[in-house]
């Protein structure tokens, strides 16, 4: 969570202070961007794969961590356009720049952080009932094959 709503924070100064233009100017940083979390996406996708495929798949749960919560947001380029979209709805061009670059990056991360702390004790719950070793080589398989149709989608 704390990896992801770093990202968020870093590309909502970013977005108040006119990242926009920069991707204006330069709109192959966008095909960058999509290319190279297609690739993470993909990798994420093996992994879940490759655990599927495990012999002895005892139930153990490991987080993340942060440097993967940074490297998923930092790739996804939808992020970027949404804080950019953010900063259209609510910018004051006549107010004071930092202020509001200031105010709007607390409340987009203030809401991120809530959503994910919500999605991580839902998911928690849920994974309790899913312990089966047959139930989570089903799962493994299901979220890999989704991330593959994901980062397909975000080729085309």
């Amino acid at each position: 969570i704390l990896g992801i709503n770093t990202i968020i924070a870093l590309y909502s100064i970013m977005a108040g202070t006119g990242i926009g233009e920069l991707f204006i100017h330069n709109p192959w940083l966008m095909k960058y961007f999509r290319i190279a979390g297609c690739i993470y996406i993909l990798w994420l996708a093996y992994g879940f794969f490759r655990a599927g495929m495990k012999k002895d798949n005892t139930v153990t749960v490991q987080s993340p961590g942060y440097f993967t919560g940074i490297v998923i947001s930092a790739l996804n380029p939808k992020l970027i356009f949404a804080l950019i979209l953010m900063y259209s709805q609510f910018f004051n061009p006549s107010g004071k720049l930092a202020h509001q670059v200031v105010v709007l990056t607390i409340a987009v991360v203030l809401l991120s952080a809530s959503a994910h702390v919500v999605w991580t004790l839902a998911g928690n719950f849920l994974s309790l009932l899913l312990r089966t070793e047959r139930m989570q080589k089903a799962q493994y398989f299901l979220y890999g094959f989704m991330l593959v149709l994901v980062a397909f989608w975000l080729i085309l």
